[in-house]
């Protein structure tokens, strides 16, 4: 009789204990979920969650229980997200919408990142509960580690390749540590300076100068240029120097 109570009760034990650890589990990812949303306008979710470890702990008298977890985040529209690599940048879910005022970010050491659409994260911390009549409740999160799995579809990085306008002229963009760099593959045209940059901001490259020497007229041609990016593979360019003006390109 006693074996049969026994293979009973223990099953049920196990649901019972199984329960309360899921519960603690969906407790701490329902939280971790809302607070992403509520600081980050709604651009962030949290696309996956599980407890890696636990721990029962004690603290002036009272029952706590310490969940380690691993998370990861998508982002969901283009965001810059602001911190320093003393204090990380995943202690809070705060974003910008607008890229911050450079001098201002650089002043407060706080060089912000720039994510786009489809951005993921992989986040470890973990997560402290108390015990109350009702259940398990979230008191705090720690986090512990952050991992960019993807940066998502920056504007920026769709620049990158070969383009060819439609009256015939080439160039190039090529993303260096620097900037965006701008290249004339134009036959007709050579490139001499190295060191000029493009900055991306608000759909359009911008900050571009070059010097090219045109072997037809055989003079040097200084330019200040931006481009346009229409979509994913055509931008049209606008320049000072008369020889780019209004040329649409398309992506090779």
């Amino acid at each position: 009789m006693k074996n049969l109570v026994f293979s009973i009760l223990t099953p049920l034990l196990l649901i019972i204990s199984t329960s309360c650890n899921d519960k603690k589990e969906s407790n701490v990812s329902d939280f971790i979920a809302q607070r992403i949303n509520s600081q980050s306008q709604g651009t962030i979710k949290l696309s996956d969650f599980k407890k890696t470890n636990g721990y029962e702990q004690e603290m002036m008298g009272m029952k706590m229980y310490v969940l380690e977890w691993a998370a990861d985040i998508l982002v969901q529209n283009e965001i810059w997200k602001v911190g320093n690599n003393l204090e990380g940048y995943w202690q809070s879910f705060n974003v910008t919408l607008k890229k911050p005022d450079y001098w201002n970010a650089y002043a407060n050491a706080n060089m912000p990142k720039h994510f786009g659409t489809g951005a993921s994260i992989h986040l470890t911390g973990d997560s402290r509960l108390h015990k109350t009549e009702k259940g398990w409740i979230v008191e705090e999160l720690n986090l512990k580690t952050y991992q960019i799995l993807n940066e998502g579809d920056l504007p920026e990085n769709r620049f990158i390749g070969n383009w060819a306008g439609e009256n015939a002229s080439y160039c190039k963009l090529i993303k260096t540590d620097q900037g965006i760099k701008y290249l004339s593959t134009n036959e007709n045209f050579q490139e001499l300076s190295e060191n000029y940059f493009m900055s991306y901001n608000n759909g359009i490259l911008s900050g571009g100068y070059t010097e090219l020497f045109s072997k037809a007229s055989d003079e040097l041609i200084k330019c200040n240029f931006s481009f346009k990016l229409i979509d994913n593979s055509t931008m049209i360019s606008q320049s000072s120097c008369g020889v780019l003006d209004g040329i649409k390109y398309h992506k090779k």
